[in-house]
């Protein structure tokens, strides 16, 4: 988990489950679901990424392009608001042999 000072624009709090910060000037900001299927991004939750990334922007004044990551037993589930999330690994992925 990624802690922040509260001095951002409106002091909202975030939380990441985990920051991937590579060589080739990428930051992965990965969020961990469990769901009994593919996990659906509604409008709402592709609004908080959105507020996320920013305020993730704001805090570290990083340049870096930032890529909404998704770890997830099944997958992100296609659909409208699923543009949001730019990587995602499902679980048989993840333990791979």
């Amino acid at each position: 988990m990624v802690r922040f000072r509260q001095n951002n624009s409106e002091n909202k709090k975030i939380q990441i489950d985990l920051v991937i910060d590579r060589a080739d000037r990428c930051i992965n900001l990965c969020e961990m679901k469990f769901s009994t299927e593919p996990y659906i991004i509604t409008k709402d939750y592709e609004a908080k990424l959105r507020e996320r990334m920013a305020i993730f922007r704001e805090e570290t004044n990083t340049r870096k392009t930032l890529l909404n990551t998704f770890v997830t037993t099944f997958g992100v589930k296609p659909g409208v608001h699923a543009g949001i999330v730019q990587q995602q690994v499902t679980l048989d992925e993840l333990f791979e042999k």
